[in-house]
C-alpha cells in the first residue's frame, strides 16, 4: 500500500468498531445482498462504514497530518468540490484529467453529487461523524470514478472489480479486500485472463503514489497520460468487459450485447 505519514493524531478518535462477531456477520449478510444487487449502493457502503471504522479513523488522522489535506479540512475545495463544479471541467483542454473525467461522467449518465447523496445517509446513521471526517469521506468518495477514469477500468464487472481491487491497495480498506476477494473467486471460474487483470490492478494500486492527497488542482489541468505516469499508475490495460446476462446470474462480454 502506499506510504502513509505517521504524525500524532491531530483530532480526537470516534467511538469503537463493532464486536467482531457482528462485522464478520455483517461482512457475510453484505456479500449475499451485494450478489443479488450489485447496483445498489447501500449495500457495499454499510458494510465499508462498519467494517472499515478503525482504518478509516488511521487514513483521517494521515490525511489531517498531511499539509494539502489539512488545508483541505480547513476549507480548500476538496475533490467533492473541484468534481462538482462542471462549468469549469468543461473549459479545460480535450484530453486533459478533468476534461476526460467529466466526457466519462456524461456518457455513463452518473454524478459525483448522486454517489455523495446515497452514501451520506448511511454514513450519518452508522458513524454519525463530526465535519472534519465528513469532509474526508465525501473528498475520498468523490476520488471512485475519477480512479475509474485514470486507471482506465470501465464501469462494468470485471471493470468495477478491478478498481476495487486497486482502491484496496490504495486505502487498505478491509471491507474492500474481503469484496475483492470475493469477487476474484467468482471472475477467476468465469472470466478468461481475469486473475492477471486483477493481480495487474492490485499492482498498480501498490505502485501508485498516495491518490488522497495528491494535488488534484493541478492534475486536473493536466494531460490524462501525464497524471497516469507522475502518480505511477501506468498505461491502463485492454480487457473485455463483462456484463451479467438477462437472468442476472451468468456473464457475457459487452461486446455480444453490442452484436446482438
Amino acid at each position: 500500500m502506499p506510504t502513509h505519514l505517521s504524525r500524532p493524531q491531530a483530532h480526537p478518535p470516534p467511538m469503537p468498531r463493532p464486536q467482531s462477531k457482528k462485522r464478520w456477520a455483517l461482512l457475510l449478510k453484505s456479500l449475499v445482498k451485494i450478489a443479488r444487487d450489485p447496483n445498489e449502493t447501500s449495500h457495499g457502503a454499510r458494510l465499508v462504514l462498519t467494517f472499515d471504522q478503525n482504518r478509516m479513523e488511521r487514513n483521517f488522522q494521515d490525511f489531517a497530518a498531511d499539509e494539502r489535506g489539512q488545508q483541505i479540512l480547513e476549507g480548500a475545495p476538496s475533490l467533492f468540490e473541484r468534481l462538482t463544479d462542471r462549468e469549469s471541467l468543461a473549459r479545460l483542454p480535450t484530453g486533459s484529467l478533468g476534461r476526460t473525467y467529466l466526457d466519462f461522467m456524461v456518457r455513463e449518465g452518473i454524478s459525483t453529487e448522486s454517489l455523495d447523496s446515497e452514501v451520506a445517509p448511511v454514513e450519518i446513521e452508522v458513524l454519525n461523524p463530526d465535519a472534519p471526517r465528513r469532509r474526508f469521506s465525501q473528498h475520498m468518495r468523490a476520488s471512485h470514478d475519477l480512479w475509474h477514469v485514470l486507471t482506465g477500468y470501465h464501469r462494468d464487472l470485471l471493470g468495477e472489480l478491478q478498481v476495487l481491487t486497486f482502491s484496496h491497495q490504495q486505502t487498505g480498506s478491509p471491507a474492500f479486500k474481503w469484496l475483492s476477494r470475493f469477487g476474484r473467486w467468482g471472475a477467476g471460474r468465469r472470466i478468461p485472463g481475469a486473475l492477471a487483470l486483477l493481480d495487474l490492478a492490485a499492482k498498480r494500486g501498490r505502485n501508485s503514489c498516495c491518490l488522497a492527497t495528491a494535488d488534484w488542482e493541478t492534475h486536473l489541468c493536466e494531460p490524462i497520460d501525464d497524471v497516469r505516469s507522475k502518480l505511477g499508475i501506468g498505461p491502463p490495460p485492454k480487457y473485455t468487459r463483462y456484463v451479467r446476462d438477462a437472468s442476472g446470474f451468468g456473464l457475457i462480454p459487452e461486446t455480444e450485447i453490442e452484436a446482438a
